[in-house]
């Protein structure tokens, strides 16, 4: 009923600010992304809510890998009749909704450590839903209550999302449709790219502990071109350093990582890249560099930019009521940048968020590129996100997109096939 309602235009949230809450023109092949939904029977499966009572006895851990199973055997079972489907679209009801959630606590949104270890060993149900789908070889949607419902009113948090009734009914169609579309194979929109642009390759790379903690992982997220496309790519081990406490790889794993990214660069395009750009969650070591450096440099690449991001305590004040303006970029010294990816917009006469925003601090361990032209880029790469129409991410998509892909391949055994599309994990 909600999919039905949303292919009519929705007006947006009255506000005085006009372009802050845009009307959603309705998810139909004649308007907006020009597509449509296109579903019947014998491609939907149906859980019976007698099935969610049955789980309301067993421990949370076990009671989130039985919900898992309920809707992986649908799937499987729509997958095996060979219809043709694009996307599975996973709705939770209020009532698993309620088994599946766990208390809510403040947080500061806009804190992101070097390491993804949200949850540990629990199990999450977003996450693991993803991995055991990861098989059928088509992305997945989950919706939860408040996204389809507008009866229920109560926060629920299912694993590592917490929804609640912040959005207008406008602002959840256009996000929910725009991660639809792109997961079904479009481009809701790409980077401008300008004709003297060197062809670039961009890669992300964050670390995660494996489910029992006793290892530390490394995720890499390939963005190749304007358009987004990419690959996900699962990498070695890798360990804390005395030194610095922090995640790195040795040279060898360094190299290898990136021999193999520009290997999958390569059989996608025929040709190697004119310049790479490696983001990374920690500090680069001189081992790392010297592995990514020695990767680079045998493939005949010249250009390359190694930049280390994180969250900055670094914070600015302007006269007014109002942050700094997204985009304010502060020059430390030769090697530590300060660059607003969130802040106030012109477009939206205002300030779009509800933290107080944190600058990121951007350290530069190799380049060949100016800082200032660096952090354009990275400002650029924040607008790369198509889980959502929001074009101010504090993370540029190399490094949201490694993050998003660690929390789904730590529930992905070594042996098991890894899906290289992103749309699979985001």
């Amino acid at each position: 009923e909600w999919i039905e309602h949303c292919k009519k235009l929705i007006p947006g949230k009255e506000s005085n600010k006009k372009n802050l809450f845009p009307q959603f023109p309705g998810f139909q092949s004649s308007s907006g992304f020009h597509s449509e939904v296109s579903t019947n029977s014998n491609i939907q499966g149906k859980i019976s809510p007698q099935s969610f009572k049955d789980l309301s006895g067993a421990e949370m851990k076990e009671r989130i890998k039985l919900a898992v199973s309920l809707y992986t055997k649908e799937i499987e079972h729509i997958t095996s009749k060979n219809h043709k489907v694009d996307v599975f679209l996973c709705a939770i009801p209020a009532e698993l909704a309620e088994l599946l959630s766990v208390p809510i606590v403040q947080e500061d949104h806009e804190t992101e450590d070097a390491i993804e270890s949200s949850g540990k060993s629990n199990v999450d149900f977003r996450r693991l839903l993803k991995a055991e789908a990861m098989k059928f070889r088509k992305p997945i949607q989950i919706l939860l209550p408040s996204t389809f419902d507008s009866t229920v009113k109560k926060k629920f948090r299912v694993g590592s999302s917490t929804e609640g009734s912040i959005q207008d009914e406008a602002t959840r169609a256009w996000n929910f449709f725009t991660a639809l579309y792109y997961k079904a194979g479009g481009v809701p929109w790409r980077l401008v790219r300008k004709s003297e642009d060197f062809q670039t390759c961009y890669i992300g790379v964050s670390f995660y502990r494996s489910l029992d903690e006793e290892t530390i992982q490394t995720s890499v997220a390939q963005v190749f071109n304007e358009r987004g496309e990419g690959i996900i790519i699962r990498g070695g081990a890798a360990k804390t350093s005395k030194e610095d406490k922090q995640i790195h790889l040795d040279a060898d794993g360094a190299k290898n990582l990136i021999t193999n990214a520009l290997a999958k660069y390569k059989q996608e395009h025929k040709t190697q890249p004119a310049r790479v750009v490696i983001h990374k969650t920690s500090d680069f070591d001189q081992n790392e560099i010297d592995g990514f450096v020695s990767a680079i440099r045998n493939d005949g690449i010249e250009l390359m930019d190694f930049l280390s991001l994180s969250k900055s305590l670094t914070r600015l004040h302007r006269n007014g009521k109002y942050p700094p303006l997204r985009g304010t970029f502060w020059e430390l010294d030769d090697e530590v940048k300060i660059l607003y990816t969130k802040g106030s917009v012109d477009f939206f006469q205002t300030y779009p968020g509800l933290y107080i925003p944190k600058s990121l601090k951007i350290k530069i361990a190799y380049r060949e590129q100016t800082p200032r032209e660096l952090a354009t880029e990275i400002l650029a790469l924040t607008k790369m996100n198509w889980n959502n129409t929001q074009f101010d991410n504090s993370l540029p998509i190399t490094v949201k997109a490694a993050r998003q892909v660690s929390e789904i391949l730590k529930y992905v055994d070594e042996d098991s096939y890894v899906e290289p599309s992103y749309c699979f994990y985001m």
